[in-house]
């Protein structure tokens, strides 16, 4: 893991990262609502490219995203117990924010019958892959 990156740098990255991934799903659900016009066309825009930025600085630059998809056998001791650790607190909170979003997505889909689902599916496979590395960048203590 590259460490060019201090803890509160990381920190502030990850959350703009999450924040901008949550606002890809919400732009697409206002269009639903409210129908596209050149605001939601402009965020969508801004989310999508931040996200992109984002997730390109806190997880590919710092070598985090590569050490959470390594395979074990090249990870040296304190590598498999630091990507063990993280996935377990990662795959706890996604089974929490899955369960609750699709409970309010069936919801939703019973009151509305408007299909954006699909968009916030992809958004979720998207951080059930980047929230161990983000767990990681959280955590560590820049060298």
């Amino acid at each position: 893991m590259k460490r060019n990156m201090s803890r509160k740098s990381r920190r502030i990255f990850i959350v703009l990262n999450c924040y901008f991934l949550i606002m890809i799903p919400f732009c697409f659900f206002l269009s639903g609502r409210i129908g596209w016009n050149i605001y939601i066309i402009v965020g969508l825009i801004i989310s999508l490219t931040a996200t992109i930025f984002t997730s390109n600085r806190v997880h590919f630059r710092t070598g985090l995203w590569k050490l959470v998809h390594t395979k074990s056998k090249d990870l040296d001791e304190r590598q498999i117990q630091l990507t063990y650790w993280a996935l377990q607190i990662s795959y706890k909170i996604y089974s929490i924010t899955s369960l609750t979003l699709l409970f309010a997505i069936a919801l939703y889909l019973v009151a509305e019958s408007r299909p954006f689902l699909l968009i916030l599916l992809h958004s979720m496979i998207f951080l059930a892959h980047s929230l161990p590395a983000s767990v990681i960048g959280w955590t560590e203590r820049e060298v």
